[in-house]
Order: C-alpha cells, then sequence, then structure tokens
C-alpha cells in the first residue's frame, strides 16, 4: 500500500529492505521519485548489514539504554544528499519506508543518521490508504505515564506537566487533558501542574482509586500481548475512565523492554500497586491498538524518558503500532529533545487542520498519512497559496460524516469514533492480507478480501445512518 500512495502523491522516498545474496543478507537502500504515474530510481546501494550495525543476533545485554550504535556510510549519505538537493526543494519532505518484514531494521534510528546529514525533513511512509478522519469538535487528549519500581526513575509528573502546559498552548480549538499515573505520583503531578501553570478546568486528573476492579497481572519477563481484547488494568482503567467521551490523542511516556524480538512498554502493577523491584508489567502493541480502536483515538504519541531502558524497544514498538492500525503514530526521544520543540511541531503538524509541514528533528520517529503534510513553497509563492485548496485536492470521503453532524463546538460520541476506528483498523487488516497472499492462493484471498470490504462498507453506512438519527434526534429533528 505504500506503492500505491507513493504513486498517487508524487512522492520520493527512500525505500530500505532486507534482502538476501547467496547465503548472506544484505541491507538494500534505494532512493525513488513517483512524477505523473513513473517512478524514477534515483539510485540504488547494496550494503552489508555490518556497514549499518546490524549484528546477526541480538544480544540482549546491548540492547538496553541507547542499544546497538548504528551507523550509515559517509559516502551513501553523501550521495543522498547529493541525489535530493537535485530533485527537492530545500525543507521539501523524504518519505522513508522500511519494507515488510522489516526485522532488525526497525530497531535503527534511521532520523538520527539521516535528517543531520540531509537537512530536510524525514517522516515515514504508512502501509494505510485512507487517513482517519478526525472529531471536529474539542479535543481529548490522554496524557498517562507510569514509573514502575523496577526501573530507573524519571521525572515523570514534571514531562506530564510540561507537556500539559505545551498542549494547551497548542490549542487552536476547546481542549481537554487527561492525565493518568501512579497512585504515589498524583500529589506530586498536581503540585507540578500548579508550578507550571497547567492547572486549570481543561485538566482532568483521574484518580488511580478507579482501577481497584481490575486484577494485576501475574509477573513474567515474557510479554504477552493479546490482540483485540484488554488485560492490562492501565488500559481498562482509562477505558472505564473516559467511557462515553470521544478521544483523539493517547500518549504515553514510559520505559521499553524487550523479551526476544518482541517489544513493549513497562508500567507497574497496576496503578494502585508499585511493589515489584524485579520486573514492571508489559502493554504491548496489539493490545494497545485494541484500546485505541475501543476508545476511538486516532492518534499515538510515545515518549522516551531520559535513561529509558530500551530506545531499541520503543523503536521496534512504533513500527509495529503503526503496521497494526491506520492514523498518526510518533516517536519522541526525550535526551534529544529536553525543551519538547521538536514534540510541540509535532503535534502542531497532526492537530492542524491543513496540511503542514513537518518538522526535521532527529528525536522524532513520525508516521503520517501523506494528506497530512504540506509541500515547502517555492520562494515567491506563499502570497499565491491557499490553503483550504490545498486541503482539497485529494478529498477523502471516509467518515467526513463527522464533520457534517458535528460542529467544532460539540463532542463526538465515543461510540461513533470507535466505529470509526474499528472500520479503519479492520479495513487495513483486510488490505494488508490481500497484499501479503501469494501464489494461487492470491484469487481466493481476493476474493474473500472484496466480501469482507463490502461488509465493512455496510457497516460504515450503518453507523453513519445511526449517527445521523441521533443528531437528529438531540436537535429536534433538525440535521
Amino acid at each position: 500500500m505504500g506503492y500505491l500512495l507513493r504513486r498517487q502523491y508524487d512522492l520520493t522516498a527512500l525505500v530500505i529492505s532486507f534482502e538476501l545474496a547467496g547465503r548472506r543478507s544484505q541491507v538494500r537502500c534505494t532512493l525513488e521519485q513517483d512524477r505523473a504515474g513513473t517512478r524514477t530510481a534515483l539510485f540504488d546501494y547494496r550494503l552489508d548489514p555490518t556497514e549499518v550495525g546490524v549484528p546477526e543476533q541480538l544480544d540482549r545485554s546491548r540492547c538496553q539504554f541507547e542499544g546497538y550504535p548504528f551507523t550509515m556510510p559517509g559516502y551513501v549519505l553523501e550521495a543522498l544528499r547529493t541525489a535530493l538537493d537535485g530533485c527537492l526543494m530545500p525543507d521539501e519532505t523524504l518519505w522513508l519506508y522500511l519494507k515488510s518484514p522489516a526485522g532488525y531494521l526497525a530497531y535503527v534510528p534511521w532520523e538520527q543518521l539521516l535528517i543531520p546529514a540531509l537537512q530536510r525533513p524525514v517522516v515515514r511512509l504508512p502501509d494505510y490508504l485512507v487517513d482517519p478522519a478526525r472529531a471536529a469538535g474539542e479535543l481529548n487528549i490522554v496524557l498517562c505515564s507510569s514509573q514502575p519500581i523496577s526501573e530507573e526513575a524519571f521525572m515523570s509528573s514534571a514531562y506530564m506537566a510540561r507537556m500539559t502546559r505545551m498542549l494547551l498552548d497548542q490549542a487552536t480549538r476547546p481542549t481537554n487533558v487527561h492525565l493518568f499515573t501512579d497512585r504515589g505520583l498524583m500529589s506530586d503531578l498536581a503540585n507540578q501542574l500548579d508550578y507550571h501553570g497547567a492547572n486549570d478546568s481543561r485538566v482532568i486528573l483521574h484518580d488511580a482509586q478507579g482501577a481497584a476492579p481490575y486484577a494485576i497481572p501475574d509477573r513474567s519477563s515474557r510479554i504477552t500481548d493479546p490482540t483485540g481484547r484488554l488485560t492490562s488494568p492501565w488500559l481498562l482503567w482509562m477505558r472505564g475512565a473516559l467511557a462515553g467521551r470521544s478521544i483523539d490523542l493517547v500518549h504515553f511516556i514510559a520505559h521499553g523492554y524487550l523479551s526476544g524480538e518482541s517489544a513493549a512498554l513497562s508500567v507497574a502493577e497496576s496503578p494502585l500497586e508499585n511493589l515489584d523491584r524485579q520486573l514492571p508489567r508489559f502493554i504491548g502493541p496489539n493490545e494497545l491498538a485494541a484500546f485505541l480502536a475501543q476508545t476511538g483515538a486516532w492518534g499515538c504519541a510515545l515518549t522516551s524518558p531520559l535513561r529509558n531502558y530500551s530506545e531499541m524497544a520503543h523503536r521496534l514498538f512504533t513500527t509495529t503500532l503503526a503496521n497494526l492500525r491506520p492514523g498518526p503514530t510518533l516517536h519522541h526521544e526525550m535526551r534529544l529533545d529536553h525543551d519538547l520543540s521538536a514534540l510541540a511541531a509535532a503535534y502542531r503538524l497532526f492537530l492542524a487542520e491543513q496540511p503542514t509541514l513537518p518538522p526535521a528533528a532527529p528525536s522524532l520517529i513520525i508516521y503520517t498519512h501523506p494528506a497530512r503534510v504540506a509541500p515547502p513553497l517555492p520562494e515567491g509563492a506563499a502570497a499565491m497559496y491557499n490553503p483550504e485548496l490545498a486541503a482539497l485536492a485529494e478529498p477523502d470521503e471516509t467518515n467526513r460524516f463527522v464533520e457534517e453532524l458535528y460542529t467544532p463546538a460539540e463532542e463526538v460520541p465515543g461510540w461513533v469514533s470507535a466505529a470509526m476506528r474499528y472500520i479503519d483498523q479492520r479495513t487495513l487488516a483486510v488490505a494488508q492480507q490481500m497484499e501479503a497472499t501469494p501464489g494461487q492462493a492470491a484469487s481466493t484471498s481476493r476474493m474473500a478480501g472484496i466480501e469482507q470490504s463490502e461488509t465493512l462498507r455496510k457497516l460504515q453506512y450503518i453507523v453513519e445512518e445511526e449517527a445521523r438519527i441521533e443528531a437528529s434526534s438531540r436537535r429536534g429533528g433538525v440535521q
């Protein structure tokens, strides 16, 4: 599907993949440009994995904190910069596409290797064709941070308060920020909110006592990541506390954890209990994707604190999550963005009503649909640019009924957002299955995919009709 997006939006993309050369793998880096239906290869390098610092097998002890010292050969960076300067405007985005299966390539901090050398934004190309519709009413953003006693302490309350202040400053329409943290940190968080001037009616600090009904997971160093259901008391607590609300973005601040080749976020045993000094509990990308769908959230962000237990885990987690669901996905590395300026720029991109220039920040991994990214303007063209017309250039009608039914002053019902996210997520899964099925089975898979797609379209029609009926009833029979 990344192939189709590149063609539809005339993108210039660096495609990175593993390829077999005899019995040995190579890292292939191909720069390709799409223009008016024609794809041109601008360069094509095949590298030994050791040139990038990719090992044949992971050594767990080397995956902690900043992890392996990944690199990109200077001659490749120089050739890439020369090619891009010759075909793109200054500040024009380079799209990065990790071809599946990415394997160990998902651990590499590509933005940290590319952006300083290229001096331009690098944004990762997702594998979904439809950009989820954003609610037209007030924004609801969730911030969650847990500081398990088993991991190195970080300034959780200060991070949350500073980010809350930043989000309120970024808001261009009514915005609520919902805060969830360990019971033992709630008082400190309240003090930090006061200190940073972020304690007002738009900020809701949820009481951890709401997690009392939910069981504490058993201790295990193995990551169990259920698909389609929630088991973490953290996610169950948040879902219950947010019931009936339409959530837009969910942002976690947490340590990363690797077990085998699976990644997870580390949290305390429960919002009410933080006693295990040996092992944290885990939230995997599949369970988080289910939570996002059930709460209607169209975007997700993840911040790694200073001295994060595993940056490599966070990168793998981000890549995995971005391939599980449609919608913007962000990874933010605090050690490279102490003042939160890069994070603020990323939120401006995600929350903008019109396509926006992305930041060129090594501290960020950004997965987003090309429809959200504006091209830079040639010198002297700014006065001629109409962002409203630009936004209409490639209209996407999926779920646009939300903008028709709800004004910016109204909150979209939670069931509508959750239904939209479920349909988006299932549509992506069907498309991925159809694309991945090889050989003679492809025709059977395609027929099954077409049938499932038709069912999803019918479900979307039902959701739209029910939403219209509810909106009409709420307004006294007038839509």
